[in-house]
């Protein structure tokens, strides 16, 4: 929980909003820092220790627009993430992308399905 509890948003990082009482955690916005490896490697790191404590449900990415960097480090999150959900901690991981979007944020959410065989649901958002 620290690390979300000192995470400071900007303008090249995604925004992150925790409900705590529901067990869901928002990832949205863009994601271009330069920093990308180290920042998603503690976002899993978080994610791991907050499905351990039992207090996060729900992975929901609302994600904009993101770099090849943070591309790379949404794989080795997601492979993470996979690794959760194969323990059986029971993780529903959600990616929603605008309707209005050209498909390339849908289609990002499909090749993390199959580069790293997450669970995740797709979804449009209205």
């Amino acid at each position: 929980m620290e690390w979300l509890e000192n995470y400071k948003e900007g303008v090249y990082r995604p925004n992150i909003y925790f409900d705590k009482e529901n067990g869901i955690c928002t990832v949205k916005g863009e994601s271009f820092m330069e920093n990308a490896a180290q920042f998603y490697k503690e976002l899993s790191n978080w994610i791991e220790q907050s499905c351990t404590e039992n207090i996060l449900q729900t992975l929901r990415f609302e994600m904009e627009y993101f770099n090849s960097s943070s591309a790379k480090g949404f794989r080795v999150m997601m492979q993470k993430i996979h690794q959760i959900q194969i323990d059986g901690y029971g993780l529903k991981v959600l990616w929603c992308f605008p309707e209005e979007d050209d498909n390339d944020m849908e289609m990002e959410g499909e090749d993390l399905i199959e580069d790293t065989a997450v669970e995740m649901e797709l979804l449009q958002m209205a």
